[in-house]
């Protein structure tokens, strides 16, 4: 079975009103990072990813953090499971390196709390996820250049009945260029069209990607 859903990306630069939102509508008992890299870039660039876990809870909480390949099924995936201490946060530092998954590769991570807990799964084991995506200055220069990627709730994702929009796309073929991908928790191989649009909506290119199980 294979689903269509339907992603605009658009070149308008747009503005949001941005409020803070409760704290408990802050975590999940269910995450995805939706991009994670230890792979060589363009022009000596070589990305690498930190993941942090931050359990607000006075429990340790056993979570299971999964990385998920670009373009493999993933329906079977290696996993790391953990246990977070009370209001620790964990680092895992460089996660797809050799002290942790050892891959070379993009894809994304799949961060659940351990199904076979006996708490309330909704009110009592959620937890904070985020990353950070980064490569050391190509030029030798110190510092680095990179990215937060938050980790996103399963229920934040789009599906049949809605889009999802990518605002202030960028590539003037010498200082800015994107990237975007698409990460999939579904258990179904997904057809997702992508609409690239121009700053008056007008549709410039369009593709269909073929998205594997939890790809």
């Amino acid at each position: 079975m294979s689903r269509v859903y339907r992603l605009i990306v658009t070149a308008a630069l747009l503005t949001f009103a941005t409020t803070a939102l409760p704290a408990a509508a802050q975590l999940s008992l269910q995450w995805i990072v939706p991009a994670a890299a230890n792979v060589a870039g363009i022009n000596g660039a070589d990305w690498h990813t930190d993941l942090a876990l931050h359990n607000p809870h006075s429990f340790q909480l056993p979570v299971m953090v999964q990385f998920l390949p670009s373009d493999t099924d993933n329906r079977v995936a290696d996993t790391l499971a953990l246990s977070l201490e009370p209001w620790a946060t964990f680092n895992l530092w460089d996660v797809l390196g050799p002290e942790y998954f050892a891959v070379r590769g993009t894809g994304s991570i799949l961060i659940i709390a351990d199904l076979s807990l006996s708490c309330d799964l909704v009110t009592d084991c959620e937890f904070l996820v985020t990353s950070r995506t980064y490569t050391i200055n190509p030029a030798g220069e110190g510092g680095e250049f990179g990215q937060t990627i938050p980790g996103s709730s399963t229920w934040q994702g789009i599906d049949w009945d809605s889009l999802g929009y990518a605002a202030g796309i960028l590539n003037d073929g010498l200082y800015f260029r994107s990237n975007i991908g698409i990460a999939s928790w579904s258990e179904d191989w997904t057809s997702v069209e992508v609409d690239v649009q121009d700053a008056d909506g007008v549709i410039v290119e369009s593709l269909t990607l073929e998205v594997p199980p939890y790809g």
